[in-house]
């Protein structure tokens, strides 16, 4: 089902937004399928995945988690946006440019406003839950653009990493540098007219300097001392070891509401990192189940789809010759892309 600016349910409802590509599609399904098993039955929950790219079927394995309190949509994000300088974002180290489009959430859903629904919680496709999210929904966020999770890594932060915070994204304090990961949007607070917009402004400026955190390092700077921080039990993020995250957050595993895998230890790649067991029991109830533990042991189609990237290899190598300007340079990129994805692949098998 399309998602057309407008909430499903009348009340009691939560709106739960995830952005991907064909790369993540299927460890968003192993977080929807958490998030209904913990879902409060009373509640409806209105998920929206921004997708670009997708398949159909990956589309339908999904849909196919709907129960009554639960709605799934999908909104082809790179059909709304045209021209409106998506040229400028572009995969960065192994970000996918898929991860700017959460900055367009206030203006897709500024309509649900007149249901009474003023607040969008937006997470990353890498993690899953282990309770409801209702408490999180209720938090008063009047005076704030948005309640975000302080990001943990920042008990560890190098010097460099500090310099750079404060000299590069000129914040002033960078133990209040937030995770971007999770973020409950408050619409009533947020012009969404202007937001993509200066975020695009800011990124053009930026990103000449080298961002090490592109999309996350933006939404610190727009929204600097604007947001509300929240418990650390909604964005449990697992890139400090264990002894350490329960010493600085205070909670056990079991007691956090969203675990989030921040570092480069994904369940997929590595099942035995921290919360990877937890996950592997949601994606072995998933449709996606065995094409994600085939990947798992290939180590180059853990991050390709074969039929996927050749017909994407072939569509690129296409266009770019009836295109001019920014977006030639883009496809460009793009062939090059899974041109290399490709060659990878042959010299595997």
């Amino acid at each position: 089902m399309e998602f057309n600016r407008q909430p499903v349910f009348e009340k009691n409802f939560l709106p739960i937004v995830f952005s991907t590509d064909e790369n993540y599609i299927m460890y968003v399904g192993v977080a929807v399928k958490s998030l209904i098993e913990n879902a409060d039955k009373e509640m409806n929950y209105d998920i929206v995945i921004f997708e670009s790219d997708v398949s159909e079927i990956y589309k339908r394995f999904i849909s196919n988690m709907q129960t009554e309190n639960v709605s799934i949509r999908f909104f082809d994000i790179l059909s709304y946006l045209g021209n409106r300088g998506i040229d400028e974002f572009e995969d960065k180290y192994y970000w996918s440019a898929s991860a700017y489009y959460r900055v367009l959430i206030p203006e897709l859903f500024s309509n649900y406003k007149q249901n009474g629904c003023n607040k969008v919680l937006y997470t990353d496709c890498d993690v899953f839950f282990q309770h409801d999210l209702k408490e999180l929904y209720n938090t008063n966020l009047k005076g704030y653009k948005a309640g975000v999770i302080v990001d943990m890594d920042s008990v560890t932060f190098t010097k460099k990493r500090k310099e750079y915070i404060r000299n590069v994204l000129k914040l002033n304090d960078e133990k209040k540098y937030f995770n971007s990961g999770v973020i409950l949007f408050n619409l009533d607070e947020i012009d969404e007219s202007t937001l993509f917009d200066k975020f695009l402004t800011k990124y053009v400026t930026l990103d000449k300097k080298g961002l090490m955190f592109p999309d996350q390092d933006l939404l610190n700077v727009i929204w600097e001392d604007e947001v509300k921080y929240l418990d650390f039990r909604w964005n449990y993020q697992t890139g400090l070891s264990k002894e350490c995250l329960e010493h600085y957050t205070g909670y056990k595993f079991e007691h956090m509401s969203i675990i989030h895998f921040t570092s480069c230890l994904k369940p997929w790649k590595a099942p035995g990192c921290y919360g990877g067991y937890e996950w592997w029991s949601y994606a072995r109830r998933t449709q996606f189940y065995e094409e994600i533990l085939f990947k798992s042991r290939n180590p180059y189609s853990g991050f390709i789809n074969y039929t996927n990237v050749k017909l994407n290899l072939n569509k690129y190598k296409l266009f770019k010759h009836f295109v001019t300007g920014k977006t030639k340079e883009r496809y460009k990129r793009k062939y090059k892309y899974y041109n290399d994805i490709m060659k990878n692949y042959k010299n595997y098998v």
